[in-house]
């Protein structure tokens, strides 16, 4: 008699066998959804009853806007829906050192769940992390304030959100693709033929500010290139900030955080800080050393609690910083900025676009 073997049905439709030493995954499973208490905390190495088997998992938290940092690993293949079946925001952040590596998000920023978001979680065994799409069809997205940039008119009446300053000489312009080396359209801050030149552009323009330390979960993610690096006779910085002063030309705003650059910190790598209300800092350094003519998406991340900032380049994360970050209450706001120290020779800044908002839990 013909050996007879069970067969399975994937989620994408799929029929095959299973032999007695194949391990099914729990997306073959039939439909198992659990819905664990509620998280009024974030949580590390997630792992609530059931979940091992689960296919669907209700999510729900309280009014903190909770971190799952990382999920109970999986087997290849395993996946799970989760649905924020909750009234308040839930967030994965990518690359969370606070859960074990396994059970780590692969993800270049924080990725959101909004309440009546659902999201799929797959579970990749050669990376040992779990990846998760989160879908667009959010029933809550009026909780959140998202503004997106991408290069145009640097005539400040033609844009609602976006401003543009400058100071000491320095110009704003937009240049074509075909201007910046990496080939996208940008804008261009340049801090012009002038050893004290600057030039930003900020979001949002008129309001200055659109959430709060303390009170929203604040970030920005923004593309840029530097079309010479800075050197000890042709000195400058550039920055990307959440800030309270985001509107002028300049660096060393009190209640900041972001990343910079300069060829005498860090060795010319990137750096992360953060800045309180009385101009005291904590600095870490990336470890990705700046390139003229290279694209770097920087994202910052600020937590609703106002106790852990988060950073990103393209798309890893490269540090967290949990003091000096500035007083609950206050508004922050959106900057890239270009300012001159050293040499008269032109330097430019390019900000390719710019994605930044605030989620009110």
């Amino acid at each position: 008699m013909a050996e007879v073997r069970p067969i399975i049905l994937s989620a994408s439709g799929e029929m095959s066998e299973i032999g007695a030493s194949d391990t099914i995954p729990a997306s073959a499973l039939p439909v198992s959804v659990i819905s664990p208490s509620q998280i009024t905390s974030d949580q590390d190495d997630y792992s609530p009853t059931g979940f091992s088997t689960a296919t669907v998992v209700r999510l729900s938290g309280d009014n903190g806007l909770r971190a799952i940092t990382g999920l109970s690993a999986g087997s290849g293949g395993d996946e799970r829906t989760l649905v924020n079946i909750g009234s308040y925001a839930l967030y994965f952040p990518g690359e969370h050192p606070d859960s074990t590596a396994a059970n780590r998000i692969s993800a270049g920023e924080d990725v959101i769940l909004m309440p009546g978001q659902r999201a799929k979680a797959l579970y990749d065994s050669t990376l040992s992390r779990w990846h998760i799409w989160v879908d667009g069809d959010a029933s809550n997205k009026g909780m959140r304030i998202d503004y997106q940039y991408s290069p145009g008119s640097v005539t400040p009446n033609d844009w609602g959100f976006v401003g543009w300053s400058t100071a000491g000489s320095g110009t704003t312009s937009v240049a074509a693709a075909g201007t910046p080396s990496v080939g996208l359209a940008a804008a261009g801050l340049s801090s012009a033929a002038s050893a004290t030149g600057a030039a930003c552009i900020y979001i949002p323009k008129t309001s200055a500010t659109m959430g709060e330390f303390g009170t929203n979960h604040n970030y920005v993610t923004s593309l840029v290139s530097l079309e010479d690096l800075s050197t000890s006779t042709q000195r400058y910085t550039a920055q990307v900030s959440l800030t309270t002063v985001n509107s002028t030309a300049a660096l060393n705003d009190n209640q900041s955080l972001g990343i910079r650059y300069s060829d005498d910190v860090n060795s010319g790598n990137w750096q992360l800080f953060t800045r309180n209300s009385s101009g005291t800092e904590t600095t870490a350094d990336s470890g990705v050393t700046v390139a003229a003519d290279t694209p770097y998406l920087l994202g910052v991340f600020l937590d609703k609690s106002n106790s852990e900032a988060r950073y990103y380049i393209n798309n890893v994360m490269v540090g967290r910083i949990t003091a000096n970050l500035g007083n609950s209450g206050n508004g922050l706001g959106f900057k890239a900025v270009i300012v001159k120290s050293v040499g008269t020779t032109a330097r430019l800044f390019y900000v390719h676009n710019a994605r930044t908002g605030a989620i009110n839990p």
